[in-house]
């Protein structure tokens, strides 16, 4: 009997955990066949509680391909950011439209290639296209010409004003030419521009950084709204005792009066109720656009000492740089520099690349033909800051000069007498983004500043 009494169901539901092992220890008892596969329903039946639980959940739903077709055209149009450009119709067209707001942008060049140029360019786009946008320049090198910025700005004024005046009088009267653009109507527009450009003069590294940390509070600096103006308490007038209209015949009713005085409060002028602040019809933006001119230059002391902790600075920069780009929706363009060896070297199939044009990397190996970044044979310089650096930029660029005819780069790279001819080339290196890699245009820099055909 003892071992039978384990056999009931309502026992069972007690050791129904436990093994059945365990249960034939406990009772000796020799289970058969058929007893064996009733123990194991039994232990395997799941008890009411978690059959309730599972009843209660869904069963997951199927999902459409049209819903997930959706979705990735949301994906594929946020994507397409807003982009700002140069104002020179090559360019922007290799472009796709310029550089983009939200993104970290670099163009890397020699001295006197151009870079500074489409930097300027691009900055006077984004203050001609709204009248109350802002920009930040960051200025490492101290030669950020403002004479030069307020030529271009009077050239791209009057160019504007001469274009729309040419279309108008085309629609009246096709063969008549349009009249020079007024001079002070330029100039004045030159002058409001610029007083929308905050230029931040720094010396060193730990100063770029603490111009960074200036721009990020401006940006988060918040106005007063109306609303907020409007939930503010407002002072409830006090009350004011009944003024005297008697003169006093006696000091006994001086006296009186005074100790009325003493009782009641002096009467204090009523707060008229003032209207909220208004703000003014010209509100000047946010800062849209951030340009660091160079950011080659505070750091090339720190490369010389230590490369590794150099690296590490730089990286930590650029991952505020891009919390702040991002967060705010900027345009941030960076100009670095890239040099070329001393002597002019082109390059073939079978030969191997000069050293590193700048501070190089002491743990990387020895550059070959492979590691040429422009896809023109001719040029050879290489981007400085590294690697690393190119790994956390959305666009770089790269601006480089070339000999523009066949000619031409007999005389420069031959060395045939004569002299030679040379034309600006910016090209993609890299695009995270948009499909803009290898896409290249050329231009030349005009006596007044602007970008021409070339």
């Amino acid at each position: 009997m003892h071992g039978n009494e384990y056999k009931s169901d309502e026992n069972f539901s007690v050791y129904s955990g436990s093994s059945i092992q365990r249960w034939r220890r406990k009772t000796n008892h020799v289970v058969v066949p058929n007893e064996y596969d009733a123990l194991f329903q039994i232990i395997s039946t799941p008890s009411s509680a978690y059959q309730q639980q599972v009843k209660m959940t869904n069963p997951a739903l199927p999902i459409l391909g049209s819903t997930l077709l959706n979705l990735a055209n949301e994906k594929s149009q946020s994507r397409k950011r807003k982009r700002v450009g140069a104002s020179f119709d090559p360019i922007d067209t290799a472009l796709k439209g310029g550089l983009d707001y939200g993104r970290i942008s670099c163009i890397s060049g020699d001295k006197s290639q151009g870079k500074t140029t489409i930097a300027i360019h691009c900055l006077i786009t984004h203050l001609l296209s709204s009248p109350t946008s802002q920009a930040a320049v960051i200025d490492t090198t101290g030669t950020f010409d403002l004479l030069r910025l307020h030529e271009v700005i009077v050239t791209r004024v009057k160019s504007n004003i001469l274009t729309k005046r040419a279309r108008q009088i085309g629609d009246l009267q096709p063969e008549m030419s349009p009249p020079p653009p007024p001079t002070e109507d330029a100039d004045k527009t030159a002058e409001k521009a610029l007083e929308r450009v905050k230029i931040l003069r720094v010396f060193d590294f730990v100063g770029v950084v603490e111009a960074l940390g200036e721009l990020s509070e401006e940006l988060q600096d918040v106005r007063p709204t109306e609303e907020n103006t409007e939930t503010q308490p407002k002072s409830k007038p006090l009350p004011q005792r009944n003024q005297r209209t008697q003169i006093a015949d006696s000091d006994e009713e001086e006296e009186e009066d005074s100790e009325e005085d003493m009782l009641f409060a002096s009467p204090l002028p009523v707060p008229k109720p003032t209207s909220p602040p208004q703000a003014p019809p010209n509100t000047l933006d946010k800062i849209g656009i951030i340009i660091i001119d160079n950011i080659t230059q505070p750091l090339h002391p720190i490369l010389k000492i230590n490369y590794t902790r150099a690296q590490s600075l730089l990286i930590t920069f650029l991952t505020s740089l891009r919390h702040l780009t991002t967060t705010h929706n900027l345009a941030t363009l960076l100009l670095n520099t890239a040099t070329a060896p001393k002597s002019f070297h082109t390059y073939h199939s079978n030969t191997i690349a000069p050293q590193g044009t700048f501070v190089p990397d002491p743990l990387s190996a020895s550059p070959t033909f492979s590691d040429q970044v422009s896809i023109f044979a001719g040029t050879n310089v290489r981007p400085a800051l590294g690697k690393t650096f190119v790994y956390q930029l959305d666009l770089h660029l790269l601006v480089s000069s070339v000999p523009k005819r066949r000619r031409d780069a007999e005389i420069i790279v031959g060395g045939k007498s004569g002299k030679g001819e040379v034309v600006g080339v910016i090209e993609v290196l890299g695009d995270r983004g948009d499909e803009r890699v290898g896409i290249w245009s050329v231009f030349r820099i005009g006596e007044d500043g602007n970008l021409k055909g070339a």
